[in-house]
């Protein structure tokens, strides 16, 4: 291999390869069925096997950011796409308050949760780490979930 493509090479590993990313716990709520489809379908955001709203988000986030998302009880983790954000004001402080630091679609909810969540904060804690924007958008382009 020429010199000058392994050196690229590795400016590219380093570039690209995620930063270990701190673990950030809390609690999760659900979303009804079908509104993180609608959501992401408003934002011409492609649908994924998992959703997410972040309560940290900013507008830049959406359909660019990538969660690991791991239940405390369950230990199931899974990656997720952030697709909404809570509305400043009011919303965003009343999640803060409680304690809530993603809200999912329905089917990731009980995957992470437990089959038996009613949707409830206080029923779901969960773990919660950024992963890299980069191999978030190949993720997405490739429409499937790592885990």
């Amino acid at each position: 291999m020429e010199p000058h493509l392994i050196a690229l090479w590795l400016v590219l590993a380093l570039v690209i390869s995620p930063a270990p990313a701190e673990w950030h716990d809390g609690l999760a709520v659900r979303y009804a069925e079908g509104v993180m489809e609608a959501v992401a379908r408003n934002r011409r955001i492609a649908p994924q096997p998992c959703m997410v709203a972040y309560t940290y988000a900013r507008d830049a986030d959406m359909g660019n950011l990538w969660l690991e998302v791991e239940g405390v009880e369950t230990g199931v983790r899974r990656r997720c796409l952030v697709v909404d954000l809570p509305r400043s004001g009011r919303d965003k402080v009343s999640l803060i308050r409680r304690g809530v630091l993603v809200e999912l679609d329905p089917d990731s909810g009980q995957d992470i949760c437990g089959a038996s969540w009613s949707g409830r904060a206080r029923d779901c804690r969960v773990r919660v780490r950024r992963v890299s924007a980069v191999v978030g958008r190949v993720l997405q382009k490739r429409a499937f979930s790592v885990y």
